[in-house]
């Protein structure tokens, strides 16, 4: 396990830094009025440092991660968190205030929570079967289980062990954590990473002009996201992706995730549990878990149809990924199950 974090250490009250200099932990926590704590193995532990968590202390370590410029901070904090060389995230708690133009803008911070960024060599070697068949794979697992670890080590693999292209979308800079233009995590040395734009804006740049086998990337959380992919898929280049869920049955009770099962767009299922391991759903296990699901959609309905239905729809829109010189629309390419 690899995790460089002295970008973290920097920004924090020496105390706390010294206290923290030769742990490993996956999360550091900073409550007002409350002892600082650190994350590891799923149990928050006090770090046992001589330091008072104020709003004031606060401040200041989000102030130094945005090299004490207002406008970096203003800007990250409105998608409420900050991103830190290496690929660290500071989520932020506080209270909000709108603004003249209509934005929300977080004041009074209360909290902060640094997730820590790490490498594990050889951590997507669970799902090297499937990326060896050339299979759409979607990682699944609840917060903290490693999902963006095993996502970003089989980017690794795919372009380093399989020299297959593959385009990343790295919307908030955790993948690669590139820091002027240079990856500071091994994603492989036919890697194209895109940081900071939105995962469908980015989809679409990277098909039309990197020409990738493979698209990645970390955490599908919008119907936007799911009719990208589809439309990328169309355009035959491969997809990997994690999705939030606790277990393959889990996965299959969220509506934006039924659109997927409704598309038959991902063709292996990787499982991370919060012990961090990772584990590739058997073909039967696979196939007997898509058929029940089939049998109960088709029986009622339900949210599975009404979610291909709305896809269907906003396709037909005009949502449109460019596959080289020619446009792809999703609601053409698409066809029922």
């Amino acid at each position: 396990m690899i995790c460089h974090y002295e970008s973290v250490l920097r920004i924090l009250p020496p105390p706390l830094a010294a206290a923290l200099e030769n742990r490993q932990p996956d999360e550091i926590r900073l409550r007002c009025g409350q002892a600082p704590t650190v994350l590891q193995g799923g149990v928050e532990i006090p770090v046992g440092a001589p330091v008072s968590v104020n709003a004031e202390l606060l401040n200041n370590i989000v102030m130094a991660a945005g090299r004490q410029s207002i406008y970096t901070v203003q800007e990250q904090l409105a998608n409420g968190f900050l991103s830190l060389p290496g690929g660290h995230r500071i989520g932020v708690c506080g209270s909000a205030v709108r603004g003249k133009e209509g934005t929300t803008m977080l004041c009074a911070l209360s909290s902060l929570s640094i997730r820590l960024a790490r490498e594990v060599p050889l951590a997507a070697r669970p799902v090297l079967r499937a990326l060896q068949a050339g299979k759409n794979l979607l990682i699944l697992g609840p917060p903290g289980s490693g999902k963006t670890t095993v996502l970003r080590d089989a980017i690794r693999m795919l372009s380093d062990e399989l020299g297959q292209r593959v385009g990343v979308c790295d919307e908030r800079g955790e993948i690669a954590a590139c820091a002027s233009g240079m990856p500071q995590h091994a994603v492989g040395k036919m890697t194209d990473v895109l940081t900071g734009f939105p995962k469908q804006e980015a989809l679409e740049m990277l098909v039309r002009t990197m020409t990738p086998q493979w698209v990645a990337l970390d955490e599908i959380t919008r119907q936007a996201d799911a009719m990208a992919l589809r439309s990328v898929s169309d355009c035959g280049v491969r997809v990997l992706a994690t999705a939030h869920a606790f277990s393959f049955s889990d996965f299959q009770k969220r509506p934006v995730y039924q659109m997927l099962l409704a598309q038959g767009l991902f063709e292996a299922f990787a499982v991370c549990s919060s012990d961090r391991t990772c584990r590739l759903l058997t073909e039967k296990e696979f196939a007997d878990a898509t058929s029940a699901w089939n049998s109960h959609a088709m029986r009622g309905g339900g949210d599975a149809r009404r979610a291909w239905d709305f896809q269907q729809s906003e396709a037909l829109r005009g949502a449109a990924v460019v596959c080289g010189d020619s446009q792809i629309h999703a609601g053409r390419a698409a066809a029922a199950p």
